[in-house]
């Protein structure tokens, strides 16, 4: 049987067909920034 071949990405470890550029990257670099995660106010019982 054959040697299975792949090149591995240094960043983020995905396994890459020969020639083929992992994006994992520019992803990251286009993402848009997460918005602050607020908590409800609790309502007042009178």
């Amino acid at each position: 049987m054959g040697k299975t071949y792949w090149n591995q990405c240094p960043y983020c470890g995905a396994r890459l067909d020969p020639g083929e550029r992992c994006d994992c990257r520019k992803a990251k670099a286009e993402r848009k920034p997460a918005k602050p995660i607020t908590k409800p106010a609790k309502e007042k019982i009178a």
